[in-house]
Protein backbone atom coordinates (compact mmCIF):
# COMPACT_ATOMS: atom_id res chain seq x y z
CA UNK A 1 0.00 0.00 0.00
CA UNK A 2 1.24 3.50 -0.71
CA UNK A 3 2.35 5.51 2.30
CA UNK A 4 -0.36 8.10 1.61
CA UNK A 5 -3.13 5.49 1.81
CA UNK A 6 -5.20 6.20 4.96
CA UNK A 7 -5.88 2.50 5.47
CA UNK A 8 -2.13 1.84 5.45
CA UNK A 9 -1.61 4.61 7.98
CA UNK A 10 -4.22 3.27 10.38
CA UNK A 11 -2.82 -0.27 10.04
CA UNK A 12 0.69 1.04 10.72
CA UNK A 13 -0.59 2.84 13.82
CA UNK A 14 -2.48 -0.27 14.97
CA UNK A 15 0.67 -2.38 14.51
CA UNK A 16 2.75 0.08 16.53
CA UNK A 17 0.14 0.20 19.26
CA UNK A 18 -0.06 -3.59 19.48
CA UNK A 19 3.73 -3.89 19.64
CA UNK A 20 3.61 -1.80 22.81
CA UNK A 21 1.54 -4.55 24.49
CA UNK A 22 -1.45 -2.25 24.78
CA UNK A 23 -5.00 -3.39 24.31
CA UNK A 24 -6.25 -2.19 20.94
CA UNK A 25 -9.78 -3.00 19.98
CA UNK A 26 -10.34 -3.06 16.23
CA UNK A 27 -13.73 -3.01 14.58
CA UNK A 28 -14.85 -3.05 10.99
CA UNK A 29 -18.41 -2.19 10.10
CA UNK A 30 -19.85 -4.60 7.57
CA UNK A 31 -22.67 -2.79 5.80
CA UNK A 32 -26.02 -4.56 5.91
CA UNK A 33 -26.66 -4.20 2.19
CA UNK A 34 -23.78 -3.96 -0.25
CA UNK A 35 -24.52 -4.63 -3.89
CA UNK A 36 -21.27 -6.50 -4.40
CA UNK A 37 -19.57 -8.49 -1.66
CA UNK A 38 -16.16 -7.47 -2.99
CA UNK A 39 -16.80 -3.76 -2.28
CA UNK A 40 -14.30 -2.40 0.23
CA UNK A 41 -15.60 -1.69 3.69
CA UNK A 42 -16.34 2.04 3.83
CA UNK A 43 -15.67 2.52 7.52
CA UNK A 44 -13.19 0.98 9.93
CA UNK A 45 -11.90 2.04 13.30
CA UNK A 46 -9.72 1.01 16.18
CA UNK A 47 -9.66 2.14 19.79
CA UNK A 48 -6.61 2.36 22.03
CA UNK A 49 -7.59 2.73 25.66
CA UNK A 50 -4.02 3.34 26.88
CA UNK A 51 -3.57 6.16 24.35
CA UNK A 52 -7.16 7.40 24.81
CA UNK A 53 -7.40 7.45 21.02
CA UNK A 54 -9.96 6.45 18.39
CA UNK A 55 -8.72 6.11 14.79
CA UNK A 56 -11.40 6.10 12.07
CA UNK A 57 -10.88 5.62 8.33
CA UNK A 58 -13.69 6.21 5.86
CA UNK A 59 -13.13 5.25 2.24
CA UNK A 60 -15.07 4.53 -0.90
CA UNK A 61 -18.73 5.39 -1.14
CA UNK A 62 -19.82 5.92 2.44
CA UNK A 63 -23.57 5.87 3.22
CA UNK A 64 -25.21 7.79 6.06
CA UNK A 65 -26.64 4.69 7.79
CA UNK A 66 -23.10 3.30 8.21
CA UNK A 67 -22.28 6.08 10.69
CA UNK A 68 -24.63 4.87 13.46
CA UNK A 69 -22.75 1.64 14.34
CA UNK A 70 -19.53 3.67 14.69
CA UNK A 71 -21.04 5.96 17.32
CA UNK A 72 -22.64 3.01 19.12
CA UNK A 73 -19.33 1.10 19.14
CA UNK A 74 -17.42 4.06 20.55
CA UNK A 75 -20.06 4.47 23.27
CA UNK A 76 -19.99 0.74 24.12
CA UNK A 77 -16.20 0.92 24.47
CA UNK A 78 -16.60 3.97 26.74
CA UNK A 79 -14.30 5.92 24.40
CA UNK A 80 -16.43 9.01 23.64
CA UNK A 81 -14.08 11.20 25.71
CA UNK A 82 -11.01 10.01 23.78
CA UNK A 83 -9.09 11.96 21.16
CA UNK A 84 -10.30 11.01 17.70
CA UNK A 85 -8.72 11.05 14.25
CA UNK A 86 -11.23 10.69 11.41
CA UNK A 87 -9.47 10.20 8.07
CA UNK A 88 -11.84 10.86 5.16
CA UNK A 89 -9.10 11.14 2.54
CA UNK A 90 -10.30 7.97 0.78
CA UNK A 91 -13.95 8.95 0.41
CA UNK A 92 -15.17 8.95 -3.17
CA UNK A 93 -18.85 9.77 -2.73
CA UNK A 94 -20.36 13.17 -2.15
CA UNK A 95 -22.60 13.85 0.84
CA UNK A 96 -25.42 16.33 0.54
CA UNK A 97 -25.61 19.36 2.82
CA UNK A 98 -28.55 17.70 4.59
CA UNK A 99 -26.54 14.53 5.33
CA UNK A 100 -23.61 16.56 6.67
CA UNK A 101 -26.01 18.60 8.81
CA UNK A 102 -27.49 15.35 10.18
CA UNK A 103 -24.03 14.00 11.11
CA UNK A 104 -23.23 17.29 12.81
CA UNK A 105 -26.46 17.21 14.80
CA UNK A 106 -25.69 13.66 16.03
CA UNK A 107 -22.21 14.72 17.15
CA UNK A 108 -23.55 17.81 18.94
CA UNK A 109 -26.24 15.73 20.65
CA UNK A 110 -23.58 13.49 22.19
CA UNK A 111 -22.03 16.48 23.93
CA UNK A 112 -25.03 16.87 26.19
CA UNK A 113 -25.11 13.20 27.15
CA UNK A 114 -21.44 12.42 27.92
CA UNK A 115 -17.90 13.79 28.06
CA UNK A 116 -16.50 14.09 24.57
CA UNK A 117 -12.98 14.41 23.25
CA UNK A 118 -11.52 16.49 20.43
CA UNK A 119 -11.88 15.42 16.80
CA UNK A 120 -9.15 15.85 14.19
CA UNK A 121 -10.47 15.31 10.66
CA UNK A 122 -7.95 14.46 7.94
CA UNK A 123 -9.15 15.52 4.49
CA UNK A 124 -6.51 15.91 1.79
CA UNK A 125 -8.48 16.56 -1.40
CA UNK A 126 -10.26 19.86 -2.00
CA UNK A 127 -13.62 18.06 -2.17
CA UNK A 128 -13.27 16.12 1.10
CA UNK A 129 -11.73 19.17 2.77
CA UNK A 130 -14.75 21.35 1.87
CA UNK A 131 -17.13 18.74 3.26
CA UNK A 132 -15.03 18.25 6.40
CA UNK A 133 -14.94 21.99 7.07
CA UNK A 134 -18.70 22.20 6.55
CA UNK A 135 -19.17 19.34 9.03
CA UNK A 136 -16.76 20.84 11.57
CA UNK A 137 -18.45 24.24 11.45
CA UNK A 138 -21.87 22.68 12.02
CA UNK A 139 -20.78 20.10 14.63
CA UNK A 140 -18.59 22.37 16.72
CA UNK A 141 -20.16 23.31 20.04
CA UNK A 142 -18.34 22.32 23.22
CA UNK A 143 -16.13 19.78 21.44
CA UNK A 144 -13.02 20.97 19.63
CA UNK A 145 -12.96 19.95 15.96
CA UNK A 146 -10.19 20.80 13.50
CA UNK A 147 -9.59 19.84 9.87
CA UNK A 148 -6.11 18.89 8.64
CA UNK A 149 -4.63 17.87 5.30
CA UNK A 150 -2.21 15.29 6.73
CA UNK A 151 -2.49 12.72 9.50
CA UNK A 152 0.77 13.80 11.14
CA UNK A 153 -0.68 17.34 11.57
CA UNK A 154 -3.77 15.88 13.24
CA UNK A 155 -1.67 13.72 15.58
CA UNK A 156 0.48 16.68 16.56
CA UNK A 157 -2.63 18.77 17.39
CA UNK A 158 -4.14 15.94 19.42
CA UNK A 159 -0.90 15.53 21.40
CA UNK A 160 -1.80 18.73 23.25
CA UNK A 161 -4.76 17.04 24.93
CA UNK A 162 -4.40 14.97 28.10
CA UNK A 163 -0.70 15.88 28.32
CA UNK A 164 -1.18 16.55 32.03
CA UNK A 165 -2.10 12.88 32.52
CA UNK A 166 1.27 11.66 31.24
CA UNK A 167 -0.29 10.17 28.11
CA UNK A 168 2.19 9.07 25.45
CA UNK A 169 2.40 11.24 22.35
CA UNK A 170 0.55 9.81 19.36
CA UNK A 171 2.67 11.82 16.93
CA UNK A 172 5.53 9.46 17.78
CA UNK A 173 3.57 6.50 16.39
CA UNK A 174 4.58 7.00 12.80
Amino acid sequence: MPASDPAAAICRNRKLLSQCNHSVRTFVIAPACRERAKDPMPLSWCISHPYRLVLVVAKGDFQAHEFFPLLAGIDRAKASSYRMIVDVTGLTGRSTAEVIQGFAAMVRQGEGERNVGPIAIVAASPHTRRQAIQFANQARSLRLIQVFQQQYEARRWLDGFYAHEGLRRISDLG
